[in-house]
């Protein structure tokens, strides 16, 4: 049974051997960062679950929207404490299209929000970031 799990996850996260090098590359960049020690507990975990799911998808498949939308929860459960805790408020976007049918949990038809039963909230991600070493395919 177990290593039936093993062979499906791997067809989608990739062999772990080389995920748990890039994830523990992404963690290691990112507490080598200025800021690091700024984080509240919260973030440091959502930034460490979200760049588990960003090996995941650099050593797997990329298209496996289930990171995607873990990206999100954890992004918003941050977003939610900062509302909470330090008086800001949250993100939203603007979505033209129509939401009363919307299903909570759905992706805006471009994928750049999703609808959390009252209004459209941003997708997160790292765009542009790279780290100089690679990894093998």
């Amino acid at each position: 049974m177990i290593d039936k799990i093993l062979e499906e996850r791997g067809a989608s996260y990739g062999a772990f051997t080389d995920h748990e090098q890039i994830c523990q590359d992404l963690k290691d960049v990112m507490r080598a960062t200025h800021s690091w020690e700024k984080c509240t507990p919260d973030k440091k975990q959502a930034l460490e679950v979200i760049a588990d799911k960003i090996a995941r998808m650099l050593n797997g498949d990329p298209n496996y929207d289930d990171n995607w939308v873990d990206i999100i929860g954890y992004s918003q459960l941050v977003l939610d404490n900062i509302k909470e805790h330090e008086g800001q408020t949250k993100m939203e976007l603007y979505d033209p299209l129509e939401e009363s049918d919307r299903p909570i949990g759905s992706l805006s038809d471009d994928r750049t929000c999703l609808w959390d039963g009252d209004k459209m909230i941003p997708r997160f991600g790292l765009e542009g970031q790279s780290l100089s070493r690679r990894y093998p395919q």
